[in-house]
């Protein structure tokens, strides 16, 4: 299987707290069984610059807790990862990833 993404080189790892608007949420089917996901779209930094267009995470237990609704606002820390999309055999579509997603909270 070919690898369709890759890490970019030099500072493309960033620590930091992140905001997104719910726009989901759904049950799918993964390898353990069905699992309910929070859909967030529109991920920035805090100060206003768009980062992502979305993020789905699994919904732990402490996101049950916030008790989530369409259009709630949920700030995070998270590290922020760059990586490059293969589209028509070239590296071109620069994307993030998010890991360790943390210190989560309606805003």
């Amino acid at each position: 299987m070919a690898k369709y993404f890759k890490e970019d080189d030099g500072n493309s790892k960033s620590t930091g707290s992140f905001k997104g608007i719910v726009v989901g949420l759904r049950t799918t089917i993964g390898k353990t069984g069905r699992q309910k996901t929070v859909i967030l779209k529109n991920i920035m930094s805090l100060d206003g610059k768009i980062i992502h267009d979305h993020l789905c995470c699994n919904l732990t237990r402490s996101l049950e807790r916030l008790d989530l609704q369409e259009g709630d606002v949920v700030r995070f820390d998270a590290i922020a990862t760059a990586y490059s999309k293969l589209c028509k055999y070239e590296w071109v579509e620069q994307d993030y990833k998010f890991k360790k997603l943390a210190n989560m909270e309606k805003s």
